[in-house]
């Protein structure tokens, strides 16, 4: 199952203790011992976690990758068990139910606000939408919860699962979104500092932009949703669960949209 729309090497590294190389450090490191000349694809995807967090919050995630990636090296033998799709839809549907429905809230209220002309308070509500959506997307690809809450650190992390998401939220293309990071100080000083005075022109262009990335990270996951339906109903598990008996639908509401290629 491909993680990434755009082409990338997912690298997951898992050591026995707490890593002791932080993500930014090891992904410099990568960067820096395979260069994008000497590879075939220019992205390398780094997933690093502890084995605690394998076996504990990541453990949906880390199960799959061994269902269906390749053990490049481990000191020890490999169990290679297969995926639970089941409980990994079910993790992945509520996060997105949850952090979805909070992005729309959030949205709403800062279009009440831009239009009352409290740029502050619109600023901050922005902020907090765009953090929920990334969450979403994040619940999705990962069946788990994540305690990054930097909007810049979140896109670099998941940037390759797609290029229309990466074009709109990093115009520029400089692996570091502008408008994520005016979004991060805005929050910020809108909570702490007497002055921040956001311009209208500005932020009501990062409401409009936001509603497209809700729109565009909605479909997204409603796609990854509709795999993982699609590979829990190959693996037989459809009709055992109590909470959907037939194959279960991505939501009561929703527009089910073709997997991905």
């Amino acid at each position: 199952m491909p993680f990434s729309e755009m082409a990338a090497y997912d690298l997951l590294v898992v050591t026995p203790m707490h890593p002791t190389m932080e993500w930014l450090d090891l992904h410099g490191y990568l960067k820096f011992k395979y260069p994008t000349r000497s590879r075939a694809i220019s992205f390398i995807n780094l997933h690093l976690y502890s084995a605690a967090e394998a076996a504990g919050k990541m453990k949906w995630f880390y199960r799959m990758a061994l269902s269906e990636g390749k053990v490049l090296y481990s000191r020890e033998t490999v169990v290679r068990n297969p995926c639970n799709y089941e409980k990994f839809y079910f993790a992945a549907l509520d996060r997105y139910e949850l952090f979805s429905g909070q992005a729309g809230g959030f949205l709403t209220a800062a279009g009440r606000s831009l239009v009352a002309g409290d740029f502050r308070q619109t600023a901050f509500l922005t902020a907090c939408a765009a953090e929920m959506l990334l969450h979403a997307l994040y619940g999705v690809y990962y069946a788990a919860d994540t305690d990054l809450h930097t909007l810049t650190t979140l896109l670099l992390r998941m940037r390759t699962i797609s290029p229309e998401l990466y074009l709109l939220l990093d115009p520029e293309q400089t692996s570091n979104s502008l408008m994520l990071s005016r979004l991060d100080v805005y929050r910020r000083d809108a909570l702490f500092l007497f002055r921040c005075d956001p311009c209208r022109a500005e932020i009501g262009g990062y409401v409009e932009r936001t509603q497209k990335m809700k729109e565009l990270i909605e479909r997204l996951c409603k796609e990854r949703l509709a795999l993982y339906n699609e590979r829990l109903n190959r693996s037989g598990a459809s009709g055992k669960s109590s909470r959907f008996p037939e194959a279960p639908p991505v939501k009561r509401d929703m527009e089910i949209r073709a997997p991905l290629p």
